[in-house]
């Protein structure tokens, strides 16, 4: 799948939840919430790490392409 979101960047539902966790720590401005998306982002990024591996056997010269043109998170 590379059209729709997915031709802005490689993972839009990602990208939808830290823009709500974003909005989370905004709106409580604790430590807390703060240490929560940190965390997250973390093991979010270890995980897509290894899912692209797996894209990339799949699908080889076509996956890499796409990641050529298309930014892991941001549009």
């Amino acid at each position: 799948m590379t059209q729709g979101p997915y031709g802005i960047c490689r993972n839009p539902m990602l990208l939808g939840v830290f823009i709500y966790h974003v909005g989370v720590f905004a709106a409580l401005l604790s430590i807390g919430a703060l240490i929560v998306f940190m965390i997250e982002v973390l093991i979010i990024n270890v995980q897509v790490k290894k899912e692209e591996q797996r894209l990339k056997r799949d699908f080889g010269k076509d996956y890499e392409d796409y990641v050529k043109n298309t930014d892991r998170f941001l549009p």
